[in-house]
């Protein structure tokens, strides 16, 4: 094997590179849906929106999976 052979191509990107691009941009995703679900809310008292959007700002992974968890399920709960 010679060294030419050796060298990884520099043009294709590596296995890590892609797997923090799919999870920054699946990361994004859910803090938009989340961020969108929570504006449109109607039954939710102001205090709650500002504490479930500083979680879901606080832990952008976590926050808005959380939040689509187990915040949603209030306004399904109800008639």
């Amino acid at each position: 094997m010679t060294a030419a052979e050796a060298t990884p191509n520099p043009l294709i990107p590596a296995v890590y590179d892609v797997a923090w691009a799919v999870a920054l941009a699946v990361g994004l995703a859910l803090l938009a849906v989340a961020l969108v679900h929570l504006a449109r809310r109607k039954d939710t008292t102001p205090t709650e929106t500002a504490l479930w959007a500083l979680v879901v700002l606080a832990a952008p992974l976590v926050g808005p999976a959380v939040y689509l968890l187990i915040g949603r399920r209030r306004q399904d709960a109800q008639p």
